[in-house]
């Protein structure tokens, strides 16, 4: 059996760089996440920048050190990360 990883980087939030929460267009369904209102966004924020830092100490993009976490995993897991265009 495979296993598929939907988003792989949480949306983005596993990803280098600032997300502007309060600027997502108005179709953005990370609008309607839990992870992304407010005061959660606000409450794991810390742990983003501990995680980006990690990240960095290892070599690694943020991005980069989720898909590779997951690829170590197990063999037949396929991470799906998500693209704009």
């Amino acid at each position: 059996m495979t296993f598929v990883a939907f988003s792989p980087v949480a949306r983005g939030f596993l990803c280098a760089g600032d997300l502007a929460t309060n600027q997502f267009a108005e179709k953005d369904i990370r609008r309607t996440m839990p992870r992304f209102a407010q005061d959660m966004y606000a409450a794991n924020l810390p742990l983003r920048k501990a995680y980006q830092a990690y990240a960095a100490k290892v070599g690694f993009t943020p991005a980069q050190l989720a898909l590779a976490w997951l690829l170590q995993k197990d063999r037949t897991l396929i991470p799906i990360p998500g693209t704009q265009n």
